[in-house]
């Protein structure tokens, strides 16, 4: 299994051009993919606002789901996702999800830190049915949609701070006989805590390392690479 997050794609650029050579390769392997969120710097899943390289993201994932699982975990820079494209996907979640089989808890990590009131009162009034259809219809959304913009760019602030203390909280919290091993993105930085047998794991971002993660069956049997390394992998999905 293959794993990304946090390439936060803008525009058609050299990144985003790397990123679905990135994609070809996958699909000369035999690996599964999970896409732990953010993948996109913003994207509202509505045809008023969504662009060619999301349209060209969700007919690869349509197209590859057929011969291999994929899942994605909505970040804090997606939208509406689950509602309008669940079909494109093996699987989607809007908070987190758990392999039964390896006892592996995948999430992006925004929602890890619950003193952090004033993103969790963002998210709650951005990602709800109401202002779904806010974003959608009302002539005046897309300065709502500058505003959400604004309002991720000043949470961008902390990347690739790892709040430790937080990490270990929400780990003691979460790790039962059903959770064993917890893999998040968000935190843009590579990090490992191990509590007891239980391992918690935050993967590298793709947008400044170009690295994925191999996930195999548990956390203690992964490592990071630079995607241009995927073909030459053994089958680990």
């Amino acid at each position: 299994m293959i794993l990304i997050a946090d390439a936060h794609i803008n525009a058609n650029n050299d990144d985003t051009e790397q990123f679905f050579l990135m994609l070809d390769a996958i699909s000369k392997t035999k690996h599964d993919v999970v896409f732990l969120g953010d993948i996109f710097e913003l994207w509202i899943a509505l045809p008023r606002y969504e662009q060619h390289h999301h349209i060209r993201f969700l007919n690869w994932c349509k197209s590859e789901k057929k011969r291999r699982t994929i899942g994605y975990v909505e970040g804090n820079h997606e939208f509406f996702l689950k509602d309008e494209n669940c079909e494109c996907f093996t699987w989607i979640s809007t908070g987190q999800w758990v392999d039964k089989i390896t006892k592996t808890l995948f999430a992006h990590g925004d929602l890890v830190n619950k003193n952090d009131t004033s993103y969790r009162k963002f998210r709650w009034a951005t990602k709800n049915s109401f202002s779904k259809k806010i974003v959608k219809y009302m002539p005046f959304a897309p300065m709502i949609v500058k505003y959400i913009k604004l309002k991720l760019t000043n949470t961008n602030k902390q990347r690739g701070y790892i709040p430790k203390d937080i990490l270990t909280e929400f780990a003691k919290e979460t790790f039962n006989n059903q959770v064993t091993s917890i893999v998040l993105g968000h935190f843009h930085n590579e990090y490992h805590l191990q509590i007891d047998n239980n391992h918690l794991f935050t993967i590298p971002d793709w947008m400044t390392t170009k690295k994925v993660t191999v996930y195999k069956n548990s956390i203690k049997d992964q490592y990071n690479c630079h995607w241009s390394e995927i073909e030459t992998l053994e089958d680990c999905s």
